[in-house]
């Protein structure tokens, strides 16, 4: 199958079933085509932000202890207008204030004001993903870049083995993988297994622009790699 990228021998694909399959970012694409291609409609924290590399790092090593403190939520100029952003984690919160807009305009009291309820909102959520037991899937799209935040980088070794103690020792119920899809490894253009537990993967978006991306180019990654979802759990 050509999905535009390089195959090689020593490739490797998960071809695996999973009782979980959870976005781990850095943004909505992944959580939507999550959903969609395996139907699947549970919620999880990282479903619509947008996470920096960094942030996600932080926030597992951290037990998410900074969300939502009103003292860090900055209302920041994009150049697509607008935005309320974590100046702790360097998280995008585009969906979590949409109460806190007056004719479009976000109000810097609403918006603190909005943080008790996403507290409740994400507490619930946060404590389901740490609840989990089984075999897990944690998909990762991109690198979740942040127009003012500093650190944009995509995963190294030394991240990696960050992330994958944190988990360990946030979620200990669990067998996990993670699928790091066009981030590391990604200048090689290829698949392959590189860590214990990590696997890398391009997605093709054939040139498709929406913030979801191209539906044709996740079947054939989620397809290619054999990941099959366990309905029965």
């Amino acid at each position: 199958m050509n999905v535009g990228f390089i195959v090689e021998e020593r490739i490797k694909v998960l071809n695996q079933e999973f009782d979980h399959i959870i976005s781990l970012g850095g943004h909505c694409q992944t959580a939507y085509q999550i959903r969609r291609y395996f139907n699947i409609d549970t919620a999880y924290p990282f479903d619509w932000w947008v996470t920096p590399t960094v942030a996600l790092v932080d926030l597992f090593e951290s037990g998410f202890a900074n969300l939502f403190r009103e003292e860090n939520m900055k209302i920041v100029q994009e150049e697509t207008g607008p935005a309320v952003m974590c100046s702790h984690y360097g998280i995008m919160h585009y969906h979590d204030f949409d109460e806190a807009k007056i004719n479009g305009v976000y109000n810097p009291y609403l918006v603190r004001s909005k943080c008790n309820a996403n507290n409740s909102k994400y507490s619930y959520l946060v404590k389901k993903l740490i609840s989990i037991s089984g075999r897990v899937l944690f998909i990762r799209f991109s690198h979740g870049w942040a127009q003012f935040y500093d650190k944009t980088t995509m995963f190294n070794d030394y991240l990696l083995t960050r992330l994958i103690k944190s988990i360990n020792n946030n979620i200990t119920n669990i067998e996990f993988n993670i699928l790091l899809l066009n981030d590391y490894n990604f200048d090689y253009g290829m698949d392959g297994n590189p860590i214990e537990k990590i696997y890398t993967s391009v997605v093709n978006n054939y040139e498709e622009k929406q913030w979801h991306g191209s539906n044709q180019g996740w079947d054939e990654l989620f397809s290619y790699h054999g990941i099959k979802y366990n309905k029965n759990v």
